[in-house]
C-alpha cells in the first residue's frame, strides 16, 4: 500500500502539470475527498449537544484483520485512510461536519463530558462499533448519535472504627475476557475526601464491582502505635475475595448514593528473600522482583506487588494475602536479561529465606514460511509465545520477523510456550509449528525439550472463508452484530481458531483466513467481548448455532438468525 506521503508527492506533481492537460473525469473521481456531517442529541431528551468531540481515525488502529488491513463486508481490501485521526466539535445545534476527508475504512466516535461514549454502528455500549467506509467523492450527511447519559456512584469509605478514611482508590471495574479467561478491568475511579466521601463517575450503563484500596494499601499504612496495618482491597458489599463481591448495576444517568465501603486490616504475609546469580550465587542489586497472582479475577501488572532488591541482593515484600502466585524476579546486565521464576502458595505465616537464581532468558530461534511460496513478503509479521504458567505474557507485544523469515527472541526459563502468529495477510492461517522433531502448535512446546532446535513455522495462504448476513426476523439486515466461529467443543481450548467480527450496516460479515476443521457459526444480539472463548459460555446455545465444514480455499455463505441475548440459559 502506498504511503501517504508518496501519495501527496504524486498528487503534488498531477496538480502541477492540470494547465498543460485536461484531467480525466476517471482521476478526477479517484482522488475526490469526502464529507461526512452529522447531528448529535441527547438520548433521554432529544436535545442536541453542543461541544461533543466527532473523532474519525484510521480503521487500523482498534482491532482489524490479521496484517491490519481493513476489509469490506465481501472480504475485500480497502484503503485505511488518513493515517491522522480528525476532530469535528459540534455546534449550538448539535450538528458537527468533517471535510477534506481521503477516501477510506474508519471509525468515527463521539465523546461528551458527562456522556457515555458512542462509537459508529455500535448496539450497545462497551460493544463494538462498525467500520465506515468511504468511497471517492462520497458525501454523508445524515448521520444520527443518541449519546446515553453517564452514570454516577457515590458514598463513604470507613476504617473498622467507622471512622472516615481519606486518601482511599475506589474503584469500579467490569468484567472482561482475556484469553477465554474472567478478569476485572478498572472503567472509573476516584479518590475519597477527608470526610471519607468518594464520586466514580463517567460509567456507561452495566455491572460493576467496586473495591476500595487505601493508598499505601500494598506496602501497609501506619497506624498511631507505629505497627503496620496491612489492608488489600476490599470488594463491595464487604470481602477481600474478587470472586465473592456482588455487583452494582448501573443505568442510563443513575447517581446510586450511599454505597458506603468499611475497609478493614487483613493478616498480609511478609516475602522475604535474596536475588542471586545461579552460576556465582552472587547477589544481584536492582532486580525488579514482582508477585503475580496465578488465578482469580484480577491479574493484571497494576494489581501485581513488587519490589526492587538492595544492594545485598535482599527483598522484602510486604502485604500479600494468601493465595496462589508465582514469584518473578528479572534483571539485566551488560544488555542481557536475565531471569528467574518460584510457584508460591502463601498462607498465613511470613515466608523468609526465599532465593531466586538468576540465569540467562533462553535463546529461541525460528523461521516463518509460506507454504508454495518461497519468495513470500513477511512484512508486519510477529511470533507472540505466550507462557501457560503466567497468567500473561511479559513483553508480549511479540517478536518481528525478518525478511527473510528469520527470528530471535528471548524466553523466561521453565516456561511452557503457546505459539501464535499475529500480521499476517489477509487470507492466512498458521497451519504448522515444529519445535525439534515435535509438532507442537496445538500442545504447547518447553524450549528445554530440545535446546538448540529452532521454532519451525508454517502459513498457509489457502484459509477458508465464511460470509454473510444477519437478518431480523421480518428479514431486514441487522448492523453491529456480533458474529462468531467457533471450533467444536473439543478444540476450544485452542483460541486462534475463534473467529469474531461485526456486521456492517447492510448486516454483512465475512471472516477469512479459517483453518480447516469443524465450526459452529453464531450471531449474538448483545455480547461482552471476549467472552465466545470461555469454554463453558457456547454449551447453551450449541442448538442455535449453524455447523459449517472448513476446507483450504472454500467458500460459504449463509443468512444467520440473530441470538437475542440470555436465550441460551
Amino acid at each position: 500500500m502506498m504511503s501517504t506521503g508518496f501519495l501527496t508527492l504524486l498528487l503534488f506533481h498531477f496538480l502541477m502539470g492540470v494547465q498543460q492537460a485536461p484531467v480525466p473525469a476517471e482521476a478526477a473521481k479517484a482522488t475526490a475527498t469526502c464529507v461526512v456531517e452529522g447531528v448529535v442529541l441527547a438520548q433521554d431528551t432529544g436535545e442536541p449537544l453542543r461541544k461533543a468531540s466527532v473523532i474519525l481515525m484510521n480503521a487500523g488502529e482498534r482491532g482489524g484483520p490479521p496484517g491490519g488491513v481493513p476489509l469490506n463486508p465481501l472480504g475485500q481490501a480497502v484503503r485505511r485512510g488518513r493515517t491522522r485521526p480528525m476532530v469535528a466539535r459540534t455546534d449550538e445545534t448539535g450538528r458537527f461536519r468533517l471535510e477534506n476527508v481521503e477516501p477510506g475504512a474508519y471509525r468515527l466516535v463521539v465523546e461528551r463530558t458527562g456522556y457515555v461514549r458512542r462509537e459508529y454502528g455500535q448496539r450497545s455500549a462497551n460493544r463494538p462499533g462498525t467500520v465506515l467506509e468511504l468511497r471517492p467523492g462520497q458525501q454523508i450527511r445524515d448521520l444520527l448519535f443518541r449519546l446515553e447519559r453517564a452514570a454516577v456512584i457515590t458514598g463513604r469509605v470507613y476504617d473498622r472504627e467507622g471512622e472516615p478514611m481519606a486518601g482511599v482508590q475506589v474503584q469500579a471495574s467490569r468484567m472482561a475476557y482475556v484469553n477465554g479467561q474472567p478478569q476485572l478491568v478498572p472503567a472509573g475511579s476516584s479518590q475519597t475526601d477527608d470526610r471519607g466521601q468518594y464520586r466514580v463517575y463517567g460509567l456507561s450503563p452495566g455491572r460493576y464491582f467496586l473495591s476500595a484500596t487505601p493508598s499505601a494499601g500494598r506496602f501497609g499504612v501506619f497506624a498511631t502505635s507505629g505497627e503496620t496495618e496491612n489492608y488489600v482491597p476490599t470488594y463491595y458489599p464487604g470481602t477481600t475475595d474478587p470472586s465473592r463481591a456482588i455487583p452494582l448495576e448501573v443505568k442510563a444517568g443513575d447517581e446510586l448514593p450511599g454505597v458506603d465501603l468499611t475497609v478493614e486490616p487483613v493478616e498480609g504475609v511478609r516475602l522475604s528473600g535474596v536475588v542471586m546469580d545461579a552460576t556465582t550465587s552472587d547477589p544481584v542489586p536492582g532486580a525488579l522482583v514482582m508477585v503475580l497472582a496465578a488465578q482469580g479475577l484480577v491479574r493484571d501488572l497494576v494489581t501485581a506487588r513488587r519490589e526492587t532488591t538492595a544492594m545485598d541482593g535482599t527483598f522484602t515484600i510486604r502485604n500479600v494475602p494468601p493465595g496462589s502466585y508465582q514469584l518473578v524476579a528479572i534483571a539485566a546486565q551488560q544488555g542481557a536479561a536475565r531471569a528467574a521464576r518460584l510457584p508460591l502458595e502463601v498462607g498465613r505465616t511470613d515466608r523468609e529465606g526465599l532465593a531466586l537464581r538468576l540465569s540467562a532468558t533462553g535463546t529461541l530461534s525460528g523461521r516463518v514460511r509460506v507454504e508454495g511460496q518461497p519468495n513470500a513478503t513477511l512484512e508486519g509479521v510477529r511470533v507472540n509465545l505466550r507462557p501457560r504458567e503466567l497468567p500473561f505474557a511479559l513483553g508480549s507485544g511479540g517478536t518481528r520477523v525478518d525478511p527473510d523469515g528469520t527470528f530471535t527472541t528471548n524466553l523466561l526459563p521453565g516456561l511452557t510456550f503457546e505459539v501464535t502468529v499475529t500480521g499476517m495477510p489477509a487470507g492466512y492461517y498458521v497451519k504448522s509449528v515444529q519445535h525439534g522433531s515435535q509438532e507442537v502448535l496445538d500442545v504447547g512446546f518447553d524450549p528445554a525439550s530440545a535446546p538448540s532446535a529452532p521454532l519451525e513455522i508454517v502459513l498457509s495462504p489457502n484459509g477458508g472463508s465464511v460470509e454473510g448476513r444477519v437478518l431480523d426476523a421480518e428479514l431486514l439486515p441487522l448492523a453491529g452484530v456480533t458474529v462468531v466461529l467457533a471450533p467444536e467443543p473439543s478444540r476450544r481450548h485452542l483460541l486462534r481458531l475463534f473467529h469474531s467480527t461485526v456486521t456492517d450496516t447492510q448486516g454483512r460479515f465475512v471472516l477469512s483466513g479459517i483453518a480447516p476443521g469443524t465450526y459452529k457459526l453464531f450471531a449474538f444480539d448483545d455480547l461482552e467481548p471476549g467472552i465466545w472463548q470461555d469454554p463453558q459460555f457456547l454449551l447453551p446455545y450449541e442448538a442455535q448455532g449453524t455447523a459449517v465444514t472448513v476446507r483450504e480455499n472454500s467458500r460459504h455463505s449463509f443468512e444467520l438468525k440473530l441470538i437475542p441475548s440470555g436465550t441460551g440459559r
